[in-house]
């Protein structure tokens, strides 16, 4: 049930409101938007993975606070520029399309920020 402005009400459990999964190998994150006992929404970070002989899983996870959110996004930010500007793995489509996906959600957050300087550099 939404309130009002369109937030996840809370019913007495954590309640997920969103919700991204990246397969990869062996490997697979998932990224999901929670809300707490107190309304607030917060990002969990996790990791799954399948280890030994009998393909145990093992999982990996990590909270980031609505409070930390714009710090958390802002380094993974520039993480992201390091990676493009330095990256030697990818050929140069490749790269090309992931700067491309980059900017597209930087103009999706760009009216949600106070730093509407947010940008990326076309890479060459």
């Amino acid at each position: 049930m939404k309130d009002e402005g369109g937030r996840m009400q809370y019913d007495g459990e954590k309640r997920e409101v969103f919700s991204s999964r990246v397969r990869a190998g062996s490997r697979t994150y998932y990224l999901d938007i929670k809300v707490n006992s107190k309304n607030d929404n917060y990002l969990v970070i996790s990791e799954s993975k399948r280890v030994g002989d009998d393909n145990e899983k093992q999982r990996h996870r990590i909270m980031v606070f609505e409070e930390d959110i714009e710090k958390f996004s802002h380094s993974f930010f520039e993480i992201i520029t390091y990676f493009l500007e330095n990256s030697v793995h990818l050929a140069s489509e490749e790269l090309n399309q992931f700067t491309k996906s980059f900017n597209d959600v930087l103009e999706r957050l760009r009216p949600l920020t106070r730093h509407p300087s947010l940008t990326y550099k076309e890479v060459e």
